[in-house]
């Protein structure tokens, strides 16, 4: 290494830079070897540069980053070392063994095993959720004696007005709300008959009112008798004397919504024989 003297492009002879060799290791503790204000030799001057140190706001002392930095739960601080020495580190102290992560799961979580109850479920409703788990038993059957059954509070009832007569149903479901005013659907005769009478339920048992018209082949044939309920689940009329009854093999018969309030789902049988 060569030393330049206070000439600029000047360099110091090998006996002067020995010299100021000698001269930098005389100084007190603390100070340094500096040029002189006039730049015209060198003097030891107190040092005035410090440690790198921070604060966080006026006023407060400053210190080492390590040493005003809090670490939070499971956080730890630590100067690094070897390839990371002059860093500060920060290192996660969370147990994790007990957590599955998000990616690269290799097995279901099992949460055990849990009943499932309600008033219309019968059979064994337990079990392990391991796989598929097959629900069948757990919705009760409606009885299997050829007759048609709708449900009301929880069970099954029956809506054909004996054993022996031929039925038309019509489910009228709103899915959890008031169901529209609209054509609900159509069946088409099985045989030749006689309308004689009909039935209608809120199949939730709830107090309801509605109003239905009955069409055969597109033309009314209620009459003034149209199926309906006011303010109630359940009506029936086995009169029909303002009714058209006869129907012939291939007739369509459809319902339409006059006015609905409060039910959200019913059924409707319309007897004939």
């Amino acid at each position: 290494m060569s030393y330049q003297s206070n000439e600029p492009g000047t360099l110091l002879t090998p006996e002067e830079q020995i010299a100021i060799s000698e001269l930098a290791n005389i100084g007190n503790p603390g100070e340094v070897l500096t040029v002189n204000p006039s730049g015209t030799g060198l003097e030891y001057t107190p040092n005035s540069s410090s440690d790198e140190k921070v604060s966080y706001k006026s006023g407060t002392t400053p210190g080492y980053l390590k040493d005003v930095t809090v670490a939070g739960t499971g956080i730890i601080l630590a100067e690094g070392t070897g390839a990371d020495e002059g860093k500060l580190k920060i290192i996660n102290s969370l147990d994790l063994s007990g957590y599955v992560p998000y990616t690269g799961a290799t097995a279901d979580l099992n949460l055990g095993t849990h009943s499932i109850t309600a008033s219309n479920f019968t059979g064994s409703s337990s079990g392990s959720n391991t796989g598929d788990q097959d629900l069948s038993n757990l919705v009760e059957e409606a009885p299997s004696d050829d007759k048609q059954y709708a449900r009301k509070n929880a069970g099954w009832v029956e809506v054909e007005a004996s054993s022996s007569a031929d039925g038309i149903g019509f489910d009228i479901d709103g899915f959890g709300i008031v169901p529209s005013t609209t054509v609900i659907g159509s069946y088409v005769a099985k045989k030749s008959g006689t309308i004689t009478g009909w039935k209608i339920i809120e199949s939730n048992g709830v107090s309801s009112s509605i109003v239905l018209t009955v069409k055969k082949n597109d033309t009314e044939i209620s009459g003034t008798e149209k199926p309906t309920l006011s303010n109630t689940s359940s009506a029936e009329d086995t009169t029909l004397t303002t009714w058209t009854t006869s129907i012939a093999k291939g007739d369509i018969i459809s319902i339409s919504i006059d006015s609905v309030s409060v039910g959200t789902k019913f059924f409707l049988q319309i007897y004939y024989s």
